[in-house]
């Protein structure tokens, strides 16, 4: 529902929904789960430009997942993987380079690099959006060139 409200412009609502779903994971020992939740108030915090709580939102996430034991937690998460925290991050760094290119759009394309050189086969439509983000911080940072040739 957090996701949800993000797309639909209510940061507020989402970092919300995003609290409550912390505080009811508080006695679970999911730490994947935990780390999703972090990229998802994370995520609330870009769309405010709250970028310093952005970034402790983000390092919470990364301590999380390397708590993560694979086989020990709910199938439906296994996708949340350190490629998948570095597109979600550089997607989100990306949504603060919109508002200030020269602070954001390099750590942005940085983030989304290791996403695109860490992501398997099974990931396509993230694969694609990466590629699309990757072209976006270069056009952000005025270099056309390398926007054309991200996509490759």
């Amino acid at each position: 529902m957090a996701r949800q409200m993000l797309y639909r412009g209510r940061p507020h609502d989402a970092l919300e929904l995003v609290h409550l779903a912390q505080k009811g994971m508080r006695k679970s020992s999911a730490p994947r789960v935990k780390a999703m939740l972090h990229t998802r108030e994370a995520w609330a915090y870009a769309a405010m430009g709250r970028t310093a709580a952005f970034k402790r939102a983000t390092s919470e996430a990364a301590e999380n997942l390397a708590d993560a034991e694979p086989g020990e937690e709910p199938f439906w998460i296994t996708y949340f993987d350190s490629a998948e925290l570095a597109g979600v991050t550089g997607g989100r760094l990306l949504d603060l380079a919109r508002q200030d290119p020269r602070k954001h759009a390099e750590p942005a394309a940085e983030s989304i690099r290791e996403a695109v050189a860490t992501r398997g086969p099974e990931a396509g439509r993230s694969h694609a959006l990466d590629l699309i983000g990757l072209a976006e911080c270069h056009f952000l940072i005025g270099d056309v060139p390398g926007a054309v040739l991200s996509g490759w």
